[in-house]
């Protein structure tokens, strides 16, 4: 095996193709049309691309693909505030992911262990100035999260996991809607249930209609569809304004957008928007103007979309993105944690640095449990 490094997605040779043609089977966020999306639209002037690579020494095909900003402080890290500079590294994702890994080639347990090493030597060999490693929201229960902690454990790295965001998610076993509506529990149906009321009530008076939107061809309708809602919507202007649009760009023409329109009297009142890859699907973004909360016509462009990515689609599982939102035990019932993974190399100032304010964000964490702890213990008067 041997390690290669480069700097944008366009050095990248052709024989990588079908080891990206992988990754659209395993998760929108391992996908080159989004790592392109988030460089082309969330990168600053001062932001550095970095790929590294370990392929086989006989045909110099990829087995394991690390993809990641310099420097480490992305909007959102919990690591944002630190002030980390050039030779520091973090995944790349942003405000809208839910998952990351290394990418890989179907290995064995014994060739990802090797890929693992040479990756962490090449990194720690080649790019002498790297003293910190932040891969956030990563599987804790994954091959490959382990097998990374030790090999930068063995290249003198220090290693620190931690919990950084719960992700909702429902793995399907109904063949039908039908039978995904019979799933849930009381509380949930009773609201499904209205929702759907309420779909019937307006669509026979003609007041509402609902569409799904897939391809190319609908670009400029969903586009200003988009652009009219999320700017009448209650939510605040994104950090990176042109990273959506751009996502929903690239995902038209790789074929897996879809994307629902609901219309109120012949307006855009409510939009979800929706990945499939695989048999798997995201849901990116719900959005509705403000006007028309009371008709319910977000949970009307959730509950259509579901319904489509059941019966048309045959998804196998969806997620609901990452943070605890109470809305999203109506639609979905399950909670795993993505956790981050952080390399440390305590060689010269920097790591040094780093190392002493790690330690006190551990204390300041701990400190905080044991204050919460004594709360509650404290009898009430």
């Amino acid at each position: 095996m041997k390690f290669v490094s480069y700097t944008h997605f366009t050095e990248l040779p052709p024989r990588y193709d079908s080891f990206f043609e992988r990754q659209k089977q395993i998760s929108l966020y391992l996908t080159r049309y989004w790592f392109e999306n988030l460089l082309n639209t969330s990168f600053a002037t001062t932001d550095q691309c970095r790929i590294f690579v370990v392929e086989d020494d006989e045909n110099c095909q990829a087995l394991l693909m690390l993809v990641a900003r310099e420097p480490a402080s992305q909007n959102g890290s919990v690591y944002a505030q630190w002030n980390l500079k050039e030779g520091s590294l973090a995944s790349l994702t942003n405000f809208q992911s839910s998952y990351y890994a290394p990418l890989t080639a179907d290995l064995s347990e014994a060739d990802l262990v090797a890929a693992s090493r040479c990756l962490a030597h090449g990194i720690a060999v080649e790019f002498k100035s790297c003293y910190f490693i932040d891969l956030n929201l990563m599987d804790p229960q994954s091959r490959i999260y382990e097998s990374l902690a030790v090999a930068f454990e063995t290249e003198g790295f220090r290693t620190h996991r931690y919990f950084y965001k719960g992700n909702w998610f429902e793995n399907l076993n109904a063949l039908t809607f039908a039978d995904y509506l019979s799933s849930r529990d009381k509380s949930s149906q009773k609201a499904l249930k209205n929702f759907q009321r309420k779909l019937r009530k307006f669509t026979k008076e003609d007041r509402m209609s609902v569409k799904i939107m897939t391809g190319e061809n609908d670009l400029p309708q969903i586009l200003d569809a988009y652009r009219v809602i999320y700017d009448l919507s209650w939510k605040e202007s994104d950090f990176y304004p042109k990273f959506a649009e751009g996502l929903l760009v690239a995902c038209a023409y790789q074929k897996s957008l879809r994307f629902c329109l609901v219309n109120v009297d012949g307006k855009p009142a409510a939009l979800e928007f929706a990945v499939v890859c695989g048999s798997r699907a995201i849901m990116i973004r719900t959005a509705y103007v403000g006007d028309f909360q009371k008709l319910s016509v977000g949970s009307i462009a959730i509950l259509t979309m579901i319904e489509h990515l059941i019966n048309v689609d045959h998804v196998r599982s969806i997620d609901f993105g990452v943070d605890d939102d109470a809305y999203k035990e109506i639609w979905v019932q399950n909670r795993r944690e993505r956790w981050g993974l952080t390399f440390i190399r305590p060689e010269g100032l920097k790591g040094r640095i780093v190392m002493l304010k790690l330690g006190f964000r551990k204390l300041d964490h701990w400190m905080r449990n044991i204050v919460k702890s004594f709360v509650r213990r404290k009898p009430s008067n």
